[in-house]
């Protein structure tokens, strides 16, 4: 269906033939003629709203979230003094 998007303005800006257009989209120059004839607008596309399966153990997701990301910060501001305290042994 992208495609149908693509057929106007190659047909008005590039000025394309419809032999040409129907080369490069690979669709025939039936259907070409037929979308340039009526000049259709793509229907949008719905989005199905799906449950998601993680949404009943959102909040122990969130917790391990918040656990993790305290142990990154806690080990990024102890680096820089574990780096001192093992520079100083040797």
């Amino acid at each position: 269906m992208v495609l149908f998007s693509v057929i106007t303005p190659w047909h008005l800006r590039d000025q394309l033939s419809i032999r040409d257009m129907s080369c490069r989209g690979g669709l025939c120059q039936n259907t070409m003629n037929k979308h340039l004839r009526i000049d259709a607008v793509e229907p949008p596309v719905k989005v199905l709203e799906q449950p998601i399966k993680l949404e009943a153990f959102a909040d122990k997701l969130s917790a391990w979230q918040h656990a993790t990301r305290l142990l990154i910060a806690g080990a990024r501001s102890m680096a820089p003094g574990h780096r001192k305290a093992f520079a100083r042994t040797f």
